[in-house]
């Protein structure tokens, strides 16, 4: 009986479901009077704003749209941005990277020029036999008291618990979302719900929102886990505390992809949270007080190097003058630790400006050409022409760079590569610059333990190096991310947002 009603409810012929075809181009005429003649109903139209109208006012279940350029897609986005519950498909050339935008923004199905007119047909009449079944699915659960009562427990449960989730269909459309991840994003639960992700990371770009949906959108892409502990989220004080962001991909029992969940931990409002944030609070005081102290140790530091140097001009070519050159190399060693903990406990104010990251990277490169050669390391470029510039303080982030290649130039002890990738992109709207070398690689702990201040794997290492250039990264409002592996060298990514 089922299956008779989902035959009887998908017939094309029978006036209910409708195909919509969105031709602004006027390029797909041949193919509303195709499916017309092979009994469907279609719903033609080259205006985008008609759309919301005309899925609103039929029984749409398949919308079809024209992308053949990149400029194309924002008929894609438009159409996702329209709640209702129908199947988006494409046509399309043969850009493969064009084909990957759109399914990360629902597209289901593509097809190329010249049409299979017949494979057409085929995939419509397939599709609207699943949309038909699942409507008599959600027909039948609308019956179904004990499923209605499950369901609204279900959502009871995700209301009260402190995790913020949300659930997005295979398309990207966003079917579940609890109080607390409203809570976090700062909107309403019925301006989020039935709306595609990307459609919601457009509205929040360069919040710390943005980058937990970023960690949706990994997931999206690579069907698979994906996770940040990275984030940063405010309490409306301006104090911002760690949250967990996890995305996990959903697939069925016959492994087909069908949506993706992200949760939320450590958020406003729990007792974890205010945890850290009395944490934060007390390291906070500590780094003011050691600030200060550091103040006082230079000083001295200053004063004894003085001093010393007073007593070098008195004993040239003597054995006692080789023991102060000793002192002063040691005392310098102390300053610059001293230093470096400063920058770390109160960073230093930024001259932010717009910069080239490629005048940049030339400017570092002379200055490490000639130790390269000496180390038998060969330099590779990869750098994208016409990068947007970013806001940053030119020497700070010089500083960062120099202590990165550093640190890849004595990974590589016996000579190697080493790769500087500068790219762009635009639809999160961020410039990576990345520094991947052929050195020995670091196991994971020692990849989750790098940033933190007095962490060594050196002999002579102070271990604040990559934890001020974090600091420093953070500042501009970046990101630092490495990944490594023993043997297989280190690779380095630092992210800068622009406008």
């Amino acid at each position: 009986m089922i299956d008779n009603c989902i035959e009887n409810y998908a017939k094309p012929y029978n006036g209910q479901p409708m195909v919509l075809i969105v031709d602004p181009g006027g390029q797909l005429k041949l193919v509303k009077w195709r499916l017309k003649s092979d009994g469907f109903g279609v719903l033609y139209t080259d205006n985008i704003a008609s759309v919301k109208a005309l899925t609103i006012q039929n029984n749409v279940q398949i919308v079809i749209v024209n992308v053949l350029i990149y400029r194309d897609l924002k008929n894609v986005i438009a159409v996702n941005g329209i709640k209702g519950n129908f199947v988006l498909i494409a046509f399309t050339g043969n850009n493969a990277g064009l084909k990957k935008q759109m399914f990360d923004l629902g597209v289901r199905r593509t097809f190329s020029k010249p049409i299979d007119f017949p494979k057409l047909s085929l995939m419509v009449r397939d599709e609207l036999k699943k949309t038909g079944r699942d409507r008599v699915t959600q027909s039948m659960k609308k019956h179904d008291t004990a499923s209605l009562g499950l369901s609204r427990a279900y959502r009871i449960v995700l209301d009260h618990i402190k995790t913020a989730v949300m659930i997005t269909d295979c398309r990207g459309i966003i079917v579940c979302v609890n109080r607390s991840m409203a809570l976090l994003l700062q909107m309403n639960e019925d301006d989020i719900l039935d709306n595609h992700y990307q459609n919601i990371m457009n509205e929040l770009s360069g919040t710390y929102q943005y980058k937990l949906l970023r960690v949706l959108q990994q997931s999206v892409e690579t069907l698979e886990v994906h996770g940040t502990t990275d984030i940063m989220i405010s309490n409306g004080n301006q104090t911002l505390f760690p949250v967990e962001a996890d995305a996990h991909p959903i697939f069925d029992k016959r492994d087909n992809f069908i949506g993706t969940f992200l949760t939320v931990g450590g958020i406003l409002g729990s007792e974890t949270f205010k945890r850290v944030a009395a944490q934060s609070e007390k390291l906070a005081m500590v780094g003011q007080i050691a600030a200060g102290v550091v103040h006082e140790i230079k000083n001295p530091l200053t004063s004894v190097r003085g001093f010393i140097q007073l007593l070098q001009r008195e004993a040239p070519g003597t054995s006692k003058a080789e023991h102060y050159n000793i002192i002063i190399d040691e005392i310098d060693r102390v300053n610059n630790i001293v230093n470096d903990f400063l920058k770390l406990a109160r960073p230093a104010h930024l001259d932010i400006r717009p910069f080239d990251l490629r005048e940049l990277w030339e400017d570092i490169r002379l200055l490490m050409e000639s130790e390269a050669f000496l180390l038998n390391i060969n330099i590779k470029e990869e750098l994208s022409e016409n990068i947007k510039p970013v806001l940053i303080d030119c020497e700070q982030i010089k500083q960062v760079l120099i202590n990165v290649v550093i640190n890849s130039f004595e990974a590589m002890a016996n000579g190697g590569d080493l790769t500087v990738r500068l790219t762009e992109n635009e639809r999160d709207k961020e410039v990576c610059l990345e520094i991947s070398d052929t050195g020995m690689g670091m196991d994971e702990e020692t990849v989750r333990r790098i940033f933190i201040p007095f962490f060594t794997t050196k002999d002579n290492g102070t271990g604040l190096g990559l934890a001020v250039s974090a600091t420093i990264i953070e500042n501009h409002g970046g990101r630092i991310e490495v990944k490594s592996k023993i043997g297989q060298g280190t690779t380095t990514m630092i992210y800068f947002s622009y406008e």
